[in-house]
């Protein structure tokens, strides 16, 4: 028998406010929403073998996302079971967490050469435009990290007679993080080949976050 509940008061998400942290690896130019230290040869190994970063430690958390909603369930929908077996049973059958999608728009990186004799050098990557939900093997939606989903507390004492009422919490981390080229190799007509070095990136990724719950079976 699945669960008849219907979800009030909610769901409500709030964020942290992160701030932007530019870091210089040995090829790339890191750009993370995080406050703390990156470790950035990690970083560029981990890349480099392929190891994913998510869930990996090596960039740390930039903000944390917490949601919170309320389930209600009719007493005479749920089989004569009681409050603390009707929750085993919605923890044993359904899972609540995030998915979050990821809208990013045009990038445009701007290089300059050491004098200004080297001139500079601009680069202009086109963006999707359309949102897309965060499931690439480097960054695996937190849903699916198991036992860290969400917590659901009891609080049927400050309902009514004829309800059971549950609480559920969940939060999740996350590091959005952009990786391109800290320099690049351009053509000089007297000096020959010269390095232009990074120096400024304009760009903008418009995040959508929902809290929502499947049933495990499905």
């Amino acid at each position: 028998m699945a669960v008849d509940f219907e979800v009030e008061d909610g769901p409500t998400i709030k964020a942290t406010a992160p701030q932007w942290n530019l870091s210089l690896g040995i090829s790339v130019m890191h750009c993370v929403l995080n406050a703390a230290p990156v470790n950035v040869p990690a970083i560029d190994t981990a890349l480099a073998s392929g190891i994913p970063l998510f869930n990996s430690g090596i960039v740390q958390k930039a903000l944390t996302i917490n949601g919170a909603c309320t389930l209600i369930v009719q007493k005479q929908k749920a089989n004569s079971l009681s409050s603390g077996d009707l929750l085993k049973k919605i923890v044993q059958e359904y899972d609540f967490g995030f998915v979050q999608s990821v809208l990013s728009h045009d990038v445009l990186l701007e290089y300059w050469g050491r004098t200004k004799d080297d001139g500079r050098t601009f680069r202009h990557f086109d963006a999707p435009h359309d949102l897309h939900v965060d499931t690439s093997i480097q960054t695996t939606p937190w849903t699916r990290v198991a036992g860290r989903r969400s917590t659901i507390v009891d609080i049927t004492g400050i309902g009514g007679s004829d309800i059971f009422v549950y609480r559920v919490f969940a939060e999740m981390d996350d590091h959005p993080i952009y990786l391109f080229p800290s320099r690049v190799a351009v053509q000089h007509p007297v000096k020959g080949r010269i390095p232009h070095i990074l120096r400024k990136a304009t760009t903008r990724r418009d995040f959508r976050t929902i809290f929502s719950y499947r049933e495990k079976a499905a």
